[in-house]
């Protein structure tokens, strides 16, 4: 099974891309949970979607016991989703080191990454060769 997190500039990227690639439920007006999409070559793929949301937190802030705040939460830029299943690569365009995003699907674990100040209060992921 494929994992991925993927990250869109923002939601209505987000909802235009879960429209052309089959995950957009179009009654519910909402980004749907799981399902099968055919491709337009005929073939077929299924998958999964969690959905993170905008800007998630992914470095927690921290406070003293006098209510200071110690270190600032810093968020990913963006609306994020992580995914599974075989995923088109018009959606694998937007995606970011699997977990970065703060969340991951039951029983998998992160891809190595490391996070770099990306503006004020955000950050971006970038992937990092396991070592071997």
């Amino acid at each position: 099974m494929n994992y991925a997190t993927l990250l869109f500039p923002t939601y209505e990227i987000a909802v235009a891309a879960a429209q052309a690639l089959g995950f957009w439920d179009t009654e519910a007006d909402r980004l749907r949970t799981q399902g099968q999409t055919t491709r337009p070559d005929g073939t077929a793929f299924s998958w999964a979607i969690d959905e993170i949301g905008a800007d998630p937190v992914v470095i927690p802030d921290s406070y003293d016991e006098d209510g200071n705040e110690l270190v600032a939460p810093k968020r990913l830029s963006g609306y994020a989703v992580n995914a599974c299943g075989e995923l088109p690569p018009e959606a694998t365009a937007y995606a970011i080191p699997y977990g970065a995003a703060g969340r991951v699907f039951s029983g998998t674990g992160t891809e190595s990454f490391t996070l770099e100040p990306a503006g004020e209060g955000y950050v971006q992921a970038v992937a990092v060769d396991p070592q071997p």
